[in-house]
């Protein structure tokens, strides 16, 4: 059997076996070649995050034969975004540190890094100049829509994507060779929807989200998911992500429409705005917002304003306390949010190309799927985020209900104290 897999390799008759040559038409650092100095900034289209040379770490010299897996990672290191993809390669470095340090496999994946500059051609661009040079992983793009974009160039080949935030939650169509590091949008609109549903009969749903973002792909399986359970649909109305100004109008017109649930959010929703009207005008509207982690001082003005039972949050997983010590430690400063995903999805992609039984897309997604090794993330129903300080203050506490698949996070409902009793978590 071994023969004919090999024969069918070598002739070109099974997809997805490992090349056996790859086109070296130029240098192709990696992340450990970087750090080590082994190609200078200027070997590069973009500036290293850090001062070189670094603390040196022994690469591992296997014994005998040991096949190379190429894979790339895409991040945007020029550009306006360029801070969050240089703390994202810090992240990835770091985590390349890590699998430096463990024991030697059969097959070992080096991680290749290109600029996507921020923009959408450009990570066309880097992922189509990866699977040229026979990539076989990628991971990435980093920013909201651009893992659309690359699908395209995928087509035929037998490549494998770890998708991290932002956009794991923006692809629009997954398969076996997704792997999400972060929750997509259609697991958070399912699970807001499910948890609105569960707490009172159908009534009439809308959504008030940015145009840009998580909002709008996660208010469509909001919709979706509701409108299935005997929902109404009511509007869903595309707001500015940065300009507070319509949001007042627009929960009075949803509230105007008879909706009872509204889903708000990705971002940051303006509390001092939408509060105000809540309160006063539409006391019967129940919000279900995207991510508690970054919506602290909505979660604080509700408590003041004593509005904690109108409002419900996901919370998605928070990167986990030995993740941002380890990166401080190494770095001098925390990580930002998405840098967390992007460490697992380099450690995602190292099981993808050291486990797979071939090396096809589906068998490297599903290899990266079954890893249950350690996670940059935090349990989203053990977290100690700051929510918590003003629900206390307020005489509330949370429930936390683990909904979906664990990279879904749970959903936070603020309880009073005393109907909870001796079961406050």
């Amino acid at each position: 059997m071994f023969r004919l897999l090999l024969l069918l390799c070598l002739t070109g008759g099974l997809t997805g076996c490992l090349p056996s040559t790859y086109p070296e038409l130029e240098p192709w650092p990696d992340l450990i070649d970087l750090r080590d100095g082994l190609y200078m900034p200027g070997d590069v289209d973009f500036e290293l995050p850090w001062a070189l040379p670094l603390e040196e770490i022994a690469r591992q010299h296997p014994e005998g034969r040991q096949e190379v897996v190429h894979a790339c990672l895409l991040l945007p290191l020029t550009g306006a975004r360029a801070e969050e993809g240089r703390d994202a390669l810090k992240a990835a470095l770091l985590a390349a540190e890590v699998r430096a340090e463990q024991p030697a496999t059969e097959r070992r994946v080096r991680w290749h890094v290109e600029d996507t500059m921020g923009q959408r051609n450009e990570a066309v661009s880097a992922a189509e100049r990866c699977i040229g040079r026979q990539a076989l992983l990628l991971a990435g793009p980093l920013l909201d829509r651009q893992v659309n974009e690359i699908v395209p160039a995928m087509a035929g080949r037998g490549v494998a994507v770890m998708v991290p935030e932002p956009g794991a939650a923006n692809l629009e169509r997954w398969d076996e060779r997704f792997v999400a590091v972060g929750p997509p949008a259609h697991v958070m609109g399912r699970i807001l929807a499910e948890h609105a549903a569960s707490q009172g009969p159908p009534g009439i749903a809308a959504a008030l989200v940015p145009a840009e973002g998580i909002g709008p792909a996660t208010a469509d399986r909001w919709m979706e998911h509701l409108a299935a359970q005997g929902w109404t649909r009511g509007p869903v109305l595309p707001l500015p992500a940065n300009d507070p100004g319509p949001w007042p109008d627009a929960l009075r017109k949803v509230a105007a429409a008879g909706a009872t649930a509204v889903l708000i959010g990705g971002g940051v929703p303006p509390a001092a705005a939408l509060l105000p009207v809540l309160k006063d005008e539409a006391p019967d509207l129940r919000l279900w917002m995207i991510d508690a982690s970054s919506q602290v001082e909505f979660v604080h003005q509700a408590a003041h304003a004593g509005l904690l039972d109108h409002i419900h949050f996901t919370l998605r997983r928070w990167p986990a306390r030995d993740f941002r010590r380890a990166f401080a430690q190494r770095w001098g400063h925390r990580p930002l949010h998405a840098s967390a995903s992007v460490y697992d999805a380099i450690v995602l992609g190292h099981a993808a190309g050291e486990t797979a039984g071939f090396l096809t897309g589906p068998d490297m997604g599903g290899a990266a799927r079954r890893f249950t090794g350690t996670s940059a993330w935090g349990d989203p129903a053990r977290t100690d985020d700051a929510p918590r300080d003003h629900c206390a203050a307020a005489g509330y506490d949370v429930a936390v209900a683990v909904q979906g698949s664990p990279e879904s996070g749970g959903i936070w409902t603020f309880v009073p104290v005393e109907d909870l009793g001796e079961a406050t978590p």
